[in-house]
């Protein structure tokens, strides 16, 4: 497994007084279940580092971070397998104009009583994408949520964002519907 300083070199991000801090001569930083600075585990520690880093060219990444029967769950995808998850990267990755994470926050929390070696994470992010069919191109914006559970390595990855924000309002017709569904709504209120 790849210690942290093997994969970030990337700028730190503060929200909240939670400090993520990637640099290799920095120390990685989080709030732990008691609410208490703390060091990242290194598993989360590269996790984030991958994702500042990842693209079409470099999913090996995945497999330093990932562990062999990861499950990985979004809105629009349920995946179980290493194997799985790279071949679901590399069709997303393969017409990203430009992708970036922005960490705001991460929670670490200790493992249950019948299995201490596994803890979980919640990790809070903003990540804006280009792709050439959505937007006309333009920067996309989504806010979302990791839940992870660990040990060494990520064994479990939920992700938790507004699936109409990430792409369906992007396509013209279906983005019309849904913008206009959330006006009616609003004005229903």
């Amino acid at each position: 497994m790849a210690d942290a300083s093997n994969l970030a070199s990337v700028p730190a991000s503060t929200t909240h007084g939670t400090e993520v801090k990637l640099a290799k001569s920095e120390s990685v930083q989080g709030i732990n279940a008691q609410g208490v600075e703390a060091e990242l585990p290194s598993a989360i520690a590269n996790f984030i580092a991958m994702y500042q880093k990842l693209g079409k060219d470099n999913l090996s990444l995945l497999d330093e971070v990932y562990n062999e029967q990861i499950e990985f769950k979004d809105p629009l995808h349920h995946i179980k397998g290493l194997q799985q998850l790279k071949h679901y990267f590399a069709g997303m990755y393969e017409n990203v104009l430009a992708i970036k994470f922005d960490i705001h926050q991460v929670d670490i929390s200790s493992g249950q009583p019948q299995s201490l070696d596994v803890r979980h994470a919640s990790v809070f992010w903003t990540m804006t994408y280009q792709h050439p069919k959505l937007a006309k191109g333009e920067p996309i914006e989504v806010e979302g949520m990791s839940q992870l559970k660990f040990a060494d390595k990520v064994m479990f990855h939920r992700d938790y964002f507004d699936g109409a924000a990430m792409v369906y309002q992007h396509i013209p017709v279906l983005g019309w519907a849904i913008n206009k569904i959330k006006q009616r709504v609003a004005t229903d209120e």
